[in-house]
C-alpha cells in the first residue's frame, strides 16, 4: 500500500512539474497527458490488484 501511494505521489509531482514547464514552453503539453495516463494506469492497477487479492483470500476460506 505504501509503495503504491509513493508511486501515485511521484506521478502527481511529475504532472505538476510538467505543467510548470508547459507554462514556459507549450511544446511540453504531451508530457502532461503522458504522466496523467501513467497515474490512471497505476491507479487502475492498484485497484484491480486489491480486488484480486480480496477474491483470492475469500476463496481460500
Amino acid at each position: 500500500m505504501l509503495i503504491a501511494s509513493l508511486i501515485g505521489a511521484n506521478d502527481v509531482v511529475l504532472i505538476v512539474l510538467w505543467v510548470i514547464a508547459t507554462l514556459a514552453d507549450g511544446g511540453y503539453a504531451p508530457m502532461i497527458v503522458c504522466f496523467f495516463v501513467f497515474l490512471v494506469n497505476d491507479t487502475y492497477g492498484f485497484v484491480n490488484w486489491s480486488l484480486m487479492q480480496r477474491r483470492q483470500k475469500d476463496k481460500k476460506c
